[in-house]
């Protein structure tokens, strides 16, 4: 497991906006971890790939929408994911 800020698991679920990464952990859709006040949240990779998946079943369910890429393109690549993830300085730590 890799935690994340905001920011970088926006880049993280494809490039989406941070703004977009608040407000489903706002609507509860995303779990964060809340570190001390304001906006101080964390997130874990697998986390962001479970509301990634619940979001593409809701697009496929014509519920709801779902980002760019739906459940990251990198789990299908893992020497990609791998780069991402030192390049996200989350080099294997848990």
């Amino acid at each position: 497991m890799h935690w994340f800020k905001i920011a970088v698991a926006a880049v993280y679920a494809g490039g989406l906006a941070p703004r977009t990464l608040y407000a489903a952990a706002q609507r509860g859709d995303l779990r964060v971890a809340r570190i001390g006040a304001g906006r101080n949240l964390l997130t874990c990779d697998e986390w962001v790939d479970e509301w990634l998946s619940a979001s593409a079943e809701e697009r496929s369910n014509g519920l709801g929408s779902v980002g760019r890429r739906g459940k990251s393109e990198l789990d299908e690549r893992p020497a990609e994911r791998a780069g991402l993830m030192h390049r996200l300085g989350a080099g294997g730590e848990s």
